[in-house]
């Protein structure tokens, strides 16, 4: 796993001796806010401090905003009414969420990402190429 390490740097009284170590140990806890998240896209920005702020999003079609049914008889629901729907217009871009991070950070993962990107290509290139290619007769005994 790639990380960047901006601001991870020992301070005060005994960062000589901080500097020193062979070894660090750094504990990652989940905060209460983590989920997974599903980007289609994103939007990047500058904040007035110098900072970089990215936004990810989902796009899809809108959800209704309100559907009418019918009423049966016995006061149950019954069929939709599809010509009543209420909905919006075009597609709609959800914001999952938003990172705000220092210009360093922003470099590092810049870097991470390329490599991750070039693995990725890798691999999915490596099981392109040991798929079985369904065109093929297939030429081998059945049972």
């Amino acid at each position: 796993m790639s990380q960047g390490l901006a601001g991870d740097t020992p301070q005060g009284e005994d960062s000589a001796k901080a500097s020193d170590p062979t070894e660090l140990s750094i504990d990652y806890i989940k905060s209460n806010f983590f989920r997974v998240m599903f980007a289609d896209g994103f939007i990047v920005g500058g904040t007035p401090t110098g900072m970089i702020h990215v936004e990810f999003f989902n796009a899809r079609a809108p959800i209704p905003i309100r559907d009418v049914f019918r009423v049966s008889a016995d006061g149950h629901l019954a069929e939709a009414l599809p010509e009543k729907r209420v909905a919006r217009p075009g597609i709609v871009r959800e914001v999952e969420g938003e990172i705000i991070m220092q210009t360093v950070v922003a470099k590092q993962l810049i870097s991470v990402l390329t490599e991750g990107v070039k693995k990725a290509e890798a691999l999915l290139e490596h099981i392109k190429s040991h798929q079985p290619n369904p065109d093929a007769t297939d030429q081998s005994d059945t049972h």
